[in-house]
């Protein structure tokens, strides 16, 4: 398994249980441009979101120092970035 796949299931790990909605949790990766290290972008259901990111982005960094640790294990670095709600297709 490579080093992107290791730190979106590990976000991924952490994140799920965090929220209403984890079946609708979506954790796209890739590298960075400059290629020094990876994006996680976390994608989730508008009210997830507000919990994912708390009040003042408390949630938000915590979820960063988290994967901080994660990284120092790895030497790794990450960039993650919680945002763009998904929005369930009501048929």
């Amino acid at each position: 398994m490579d080093i992107e796949t290791e730190a979106h299931d590990y976000l991924a790990s952490i994140v799920r249980p965090l929220t209403t909605k984890p079946d609708l949790v979506l954790i796209k990766h890739h590298m960075d441009n400059a290629g020094r290290g990876i994006v996680l972008n976390v994608l989730a259901d508008e009210k997830d979101l507000a919990l994912l990111i708390g009040k003042t982005g408390l949630m938000a960094r915590c979820l960063r120092n988290i994967m901080r640790g994660w990284c120092e294990i790895h030497n790794a670095r990450v960039l993650i970035h919680v945002g763009n709600p998904i929005h369930e297709t009501e048929d």
